[in-house]
C-alpha cells in the first residue's frame, strides 16, 4: 500500500536488538491516523504531525478493528451474525438491516452461554423454539407450520448477489439465504490489520527507546474506520433519446437568445432619420 524504505526498517530492527540487550524500553501512547501497511509494519501519522513507524504484535487478537460498512463491503469467508424472521422452510420473511462483522478466535473454545455469538449455527432466539424443525426437519417429515419466528444465525459468507442476495453458511451442507438492502449495515469487530484504509484512526500501546521515539514496538493496536466501507456510487441515470433532443433543443434556443435580443436592441437604439428641410421659400 505504501513504500516503507530499507533504513527505515533496518532502524526499527536495530533498535529493537538494542533494546533487548540493554533493556532501555519507553512506554509510549501514539493516536493518530493510519497511513499504510506492509507486512508487520504499519505507518501512522501521529496527532503531533510526526510520522511513526509501528511494529505490529505477533498475535492477531492484539489487533482490532473496528467500524461500519454497508452491504458492498462483505466477501465470501467473512464471518457474520444475525437475527432475523424465517419460517419453517429456513425462508427469510424480511430483509436484514442489521449485523455484524467478527473474528472468531479458534484458541479459545466458547463457553456454553457463547454458543450463539461465535459458532456457526441456527439459534432460536426464544427457548423451544423449534430450531431442529428449521430447513423441514427429519427427512420425509413435514414441519408443523408454526408461523415465522425469529432465529440468530451464525455463518461465514458463501456468497452476496448483485442484488443483494447473501448465502450464509451455518453448517457442511446448509447454506441461510437472506436479503441486504442499501440501508443494511454492518457492524465490524475484527482482527488484524488488513482491512484498514488511510485516514483510519489509530491508537499504538507500545514502547520505544530514547532518542529515537518514533519507531514503535505495539503492545496493542486499534484501528477504528474513518468511514462508511463498501458503500457503492450510485450510477448516473441513463437519459432517453427524447431527453437528449429536449436536451440539445434547449441548450440551442438558449445559445440563440443573446443573438436575438442584440439584434433586436439594435434595431431600438437606432435613431430616426429626420425629415427633410422644406426648401426657403425665395
Amino acid at each position: 500500500m505504501f513504500h516503507i524504505s530499507r533504513l527505515l526498517i533496518i532502524a526499527l530492527f536495530t533498535q529493537i536488538a538494542v533494546a533487548a540487550t540493554w533493556g532501555q524500553n519507553q512506554l509510549i501512547s501514539v493516536e493518530g491516523q493510519f497511513v499504510g501497511v506492509r507486512g508487520q509494519l504499519v505507518q501512522v501519522k501521529g496527532s503531533d504531525a510526526q510520522m511513526y513507524l509501528v511494529l505490529l504484535p505477533k498475535e492477531p487478537n492484539k489487533i482490532q478493528y473496528s467500524g461500519t460498512a454497508a452491504a458492498g463491503w462483505l466477501r465470501p469467508g467473512v464471518f457474520v451474525r444475525f437475527s432475523g424472521m424465517f419460517d419453517d422452510r429456513g425462508i427469510g420473511q424480511e430483509p436484514i438491516l442489521a449485523m455484524e462483522a467478527f473474528t472468531p478466535d479458534p484458541r479459545r473454545p466458547p463457553r456454553p452461554d457463547q454458543l450463539a455469538d461465535v459458532t456457526p449455527g441456527i439459534y432460536p432466539t426464544e427457548a423451544g423454539g423449534g430450531g431442529a424443525a428449521l430447513f423441514g426437519g427429519e427427512a420425509g417429515v413435514q414441519p408443523k407450520q408454526v408461523g415465522p419466528r425469529e432465529y440468530r444465525i451464525i455463518g461465514r459468507v458463501a456468497g452476496l448477489g448483485r442484488k443483494g442476495e447473501l448465502g450464509v453458511m451455518t453448517g457442511p451442507r446448509q447454506i441461510v439465504q437472506v436479503q441486504l438492502t442499501e440501508e443494511t449495515r454492518i457492524k465490524l469487530e475484527m482482527e488484524g490489520a488488513q482491512f484498514a484504509m488511510p485516514g483510519d484512526r489509530v491508537v499504538v500501546e507500545g514502547y520505544a527507546n530514547p532518542p529515537t521515539l518514533t519507531n514503535v514496538t505495539a503492545n496493542s493496536v486499534q484501528i477504528e474506520a474513518a468511514e462508511l466501507l463498501g458503500q457503492v456510487a450510485a450510477k448516473p441515470v441513463r437519459k432517453t433519446a427524447k431527453q437528449r433532443r429536449e436536451e440539445a433543443a434547449a441548450k440551442k434556443a438558449e445559445a440563440d437568445k443573446p443573438a436575438a435580443e442584440m439584434e433586436a436592441g439594435e434595431n431600438e437604439a437606432a435613431p430616426a432619420e429626420a425629415p427633410a428641410e422644406a426648401d426657403d421659400a425665395e
